[in-house]
């Protein structure tokens, strides 16, 4: 079953399409989590809290928006950077920060698995095909959770060209994955 199918059978109260909705994506949603927080406990939990945030969302899905992947997706990317955001706060270390960009720019070797693999390849390779100040800063916000002020001051740019650069950035990434 398609993922907008299962998201809007969970919108209508299907228990077991919250089940096969996690079988279908857990992993793929896993692998972001733990990419953006670098935590493995703390992506066990938010990985919960994104399927709690699927559920109470669920009726507001809406697929001609955005595909059933993406709206997931960008779920459990909201509770991964809340997550590390509360982390920020504790500790701001750059070498956590570096760290993370330096995972997501080389990778774990790990690909993942199931219906997402081909979209996963096309998304790294669209990133990749960026200029680098774009994909600096793409990734910087993506996968760090870092807003434009604190990418500027972390890289020593205007905050300006940080939002341009990400700006420019996100509207290659979504003519290329079209």
């Amino acid at each position: 079953m398609e993922l907008p199918d299962l998201v809007q059978k969970i919108a209508a109260g299907e228990a077991s399409a919250l089940l096969s909705l996690y079988d279908a994506s857990s992993r793929l949603l896993f692998g972001l989590i733990l990419r953006i927080t670098g935590d493995r406990f703390a992506s066990e939990e938010e990985l919960v809290e994104a399927y709690k945030l699927i559920e109470r969302r669920a009726a507001q899905f809406d697929p001609k928006q955005l595909s059933g992947a993406g709206w997931v997706l960008s779920i459990a990317r909201e509770c991964a950077v809340e997550r590390r955001r509360q982390n920020r706060r504790e500790s701001t270390k750059p070498d956590r920060i570096e760290a993370a960009v330096t995972e997501t720019v080389e990778g774990d070797g790990r690909s993942a698995a199931g219906p997402f693999t081909e979209d996963r390849k096309r998304a790294l390779a669209a990133i990749e095909s960026l200029p680098p100040e774009q994909r600096v800063a793409v990734e910087l916000a993506y996968y760090a959770g870092m807003s434009p002020g604190e990418i500027a001051a972390q890289i020593g740019q205007p905050r300006a060209a940080i939002k341009t650069r990400i700006r420019l950035g996100m509207a290659k990434l979504a003519e290329q994955l079209k």
